[in-house]
């Protein structure tokens, strides 16, 4: 039995943004017309950017009851119902171009819309970077066989199973980026040169062996 581990370093050719809204109101219905409100509007300062809408994805919509504690006239504290929250979540991908990013985020600094914002630089393609791991790391095992069948004096039989959990973790650049206030956002943004995306896997490899160990002992 032989694990090996693969490592790649792979070049950010990918920009992933993530904008975070949350719509409040005593109101269901007022609570669903300004979240409905708020995505319009940040979906067109996005355009104004010179992004088609259909590249503007929702990943979460979540609607929920808010309530706040009091204290009644006895001193004991009770739950008040303080209206709905609706909070959504929209990604964002293009290709990597630093342009673009300002362009995109001083369009939605000078908007109505107030999101939370996430930058992140990532790749086009996971799975050739998946592909690239796994084939590392066959090398790395293969050469650790090699070693160890070379000085027990064997050889390397048939294989019997090959065994990994890709677990297909986010691809992103440990590089970060932040601004603080909706004047910085409203800036263009200086050409970056994110760190590589470093990706690690390790795949186990069983085979037989023949022959028999021989050691130095009698």
């Amino acid at each position: 039995t032989v694990t090996g581990t693969g490592k790649v370093s792979v070049k950010p050719d990918l920009i992933v943004l993530t904008f975070g809204i949350e719509s409040t109101d005593f109101d269901y219905e007022k609570t669903m017309e300004l979240a409905t409100k708020a995505i319009t509007e940040l979906t067109a300062a996005v355009e104004s950017a010179g992004i088609e809408k259909d590249k503007m994805k929702t990943t979460r919509f979540h609607i929920q009851t808010q309530y706040e504690s009091i204290r009644d006239e006895q001193n004991n504290f009770q739950q008040r119902f303080a209206g709905y929250t609706c909070v959504q979540d929209v990604k964002l991908e293009f290709d990597f171009d630093t342009h673009l990013l300002g362009k995109v985020l001083s369009a939605v600094a000078e908007s109505t819309v107030h999101p939370t914002l996430q930058v992140n630089f990532s790749v086009k393609d996971p799975e050739k970077v998946q592909a690239d791991v796994l084939q590392a790391a066959t090398q790395t095992a293969r050469k650790k066989a090699a070693i160890l069948t070379e000085a027990a004096g064997v050889t390397l039989g048939e294989l019997i199973s090959i065994n990994y959990n890709w677990n297909a973790p986010p691809l992103f650049s440990p590089t970060e980026f932040h601004r603080e206030s909706r004047m910085m956002m409203a800036k263009d943004s200086p050409e970056m040169n994110p760190d590589d995306i470093p990706v690690k896997e390790n795949v186990t490899f069983i085979r037989k062996i023949k022959g028999a160990y021989k050691s130095d002992r009698n």
